[in-house]
């Protein structure tokens, strides 16, 4: 799809053009298109341009994207959050909610006692989206006939709003990927290879909307907010791209070719000086992410990847479908809260259900080194319910016939990633300038 800044003015001169006033009546909309131009010369939407003279001369303003063939990638997500009237079909009434775009999809919410609740979405594909005279309201007539009144609080949100909504009638992924082979699948979602334009390749997440549950449409709320950070680091597995369609969820990544580290444990025994490598780089992933207040919340050996099987140094850190900002509480300190991640690599204070801070991750990876050094959990049992009070009791131990002949280096950074007070735990900076990782 291919964008460039055109205003309606010029459009109305083109009108006065004409030479019969009853074929200036018979045309009753405005359509704002353009021709294609390069993705590079584009750095940001061309912003809706009013004209009042247009507006008098119309009862509906219509607004369009041209649409193309052509990849872009977009600037920034599709995202806004406001309140939408929907005129309901039965009763033909207008209904008013929160509202949250993502992409195509518009989201309605409503709160009540300060809880979000999800009250159905609206694809807004092959939608219409138009202005009416007065009215600083956008409409749009979705492709099944349903009515939407976005309320911008501004002219100026008007003019964001608009131009991103009629951004999100024509966005697709066929336009910018053409998808491949399969490479993988989870619970909910498979993976396969995409290509750009330029036969770049990609890592696309599918996800069926149908089968997933709401804590998995949460998690893509944190992947587009991961993508909104614009976050970029060597260490990082970059999601690209999301479109939120009508059936399914597609979330275009970095291809990162080399396998899990999950996989690469076991096809081969790493060595102490190999699990360094591995820590060293997730450590390099945790200090940058950090620093941007964004805590991962879910690291563990499959979600770590190698861009070489044959070079362990050469990890990425992957999924943030689970990841948050933490955000300053009372006391001034950058917390959040839930109950996320997996088990096994769970911190004490998560197992506790309390507010916690990105030290959760330190002693994920504390739980990730012991277990690429080990090939055992430190704490380990039965069922998730043994697992989790073991994990509260925090007894780390180093069984002789597992950790003979590991450096004391080693089970030093361990202990002190595994603390179980998070403020005394170290950080992921103190953690990469371990003596560890200078021998």
């Amino acid at each position: 799809m291919s964008i460039i800044r055109h205003s309606l003015e010029n459009f109305v001169r083109l009108e006065r053009s004409r030479p019969s006033r009853e074929a200036l009546a018979r045309r009753r909309r405005s359509v704002w298109s353009a021709p294609d131009h390069h993705p590079e010369e584009l750095e940001s939407f061309a912003g809706l341009e009013w004209d009042s003279k247009m507006m008098s001369m119309t009862d509906k303003i219509v607004i369009k994207r041209s649409a193309s063939k052509k990849y872009m990638r977009i600037p920034d997500p599709l995202f806004l959050e406001g309140r939408v009237r929907r005129k309901t079909r039965l009763l033909n009434v207008w209904k008013e909610f929160e509202f949250r775009l993502q992409d195509s999809t518009v989201y309605l919410l409503s709160t009540a006692r300060g809880e979000e609740r999800d009250k159905g979405s609206v694809s807004l594909l092959d939608g219409e989206v138009w202005t009416e005279p007065s009215l600083c309201s956008i409409f749009v007539r979705t492709k099944n006939h349903i009515l939407l009144e976005f309320l911008p609080t501004n002219q100026e949100e008007a003019q964001k709003w608009g131009d991103t909504l009629a951004t999100a009638t024509e966005r697709r992924i066929e336009d910018s990927y053409s998808l491949g082979g399969f490479l993988g699948s989870g619970n909910f979602s498979e993976v396969v290879i995409g290509y750009d334009q330029h036969r770049q390749a990609v890592a696309v997440k599918i996800m069926q909307k149908k089968k997933a549950d709401q804590e998995l449409l949460d998690s893509v709320k944190r992947e587009i907010q991961f993508l909104r950070l614009r976050l970029a680091h060597p260490r990082i597995v970059q999601t690209v791209d999301v479109f939120d369609q009508k059936d399914n969820i597609y979330i275009v990544m970095e291809c990162v070719s080399g396998g899990t580290l999950l996989n690469a444990t076991e096809s081969k025994c790493l060595t102490e000086n190999d699990c360094k490598l591995v820590m060293f780089s997730v450590l390099e992933a945790l200090v940058y992410l950090h620093e941007h207040d964004v805590v991962h919340r879910d690291l563990k050996l499959e979600n770590v990847l190698l861009q070489d099987q044959a070079d362990l140094s050469s990890v990425k850190v992957a999924d943030f479908g689970l990841s948050e900002i933490v955000k300053p509480n009372r006391k001034g300190v950058k917390v959040t809260s839930g109950m996320y991640g997996t088990p096994y690599y769970a911190a004490p204070e998560i197992a506790r259900n309390e507010q916690y801070t990105t030290a959760v991750d330190i002693w994920s990876s504390g739980v990730l080194l012991y277990r690429l050094i080990s090939s055992e959990f430190p704490f380990d049992g039965r069922d998730v319910m043994e697992v989790m009070h073991k994990i509260k009791d925090g007894v780390v131990i180093f069984p002789d016939h597992r950790w003979t002949g590991i450096s004391k280096q080693a089970k030093n950074l361990i202990r002190s990633m595994l603390e179980m007070n998070p403020t005394k735990r170290i950080t992921a900076a103190g953690a990469r300038g371990h003596d560890r990782f200078s021998t």
